[in-house]
């Protein structure tokens, strides 16, 4: 698994799909895809971002 990118997630406000394509919404308005093989991966990561330490 690759590590984790303290910090870089800040700006991600949620991941939703878009067919069968997945997309990360930023905090700009922004839309940054996602492949579906990276999906479950920034999925987790935007998890332990969200959770406190």
């Amino acid at each position: 698994m690759p590590s984790f990118p303290r910090g870089r997630l800040k700006h991600c406000r949620r991941i939703s799909s878009c067919g069968s394509a997945y997309v990360c919404e930023m905090s700009n308005g922004d839309a940054v895809p996602v492949s579906r093989r990276k999906y479950a991966l920034v999925r987790e990561w935007l998890n332990r971002a969200s959770r406190p330490t």
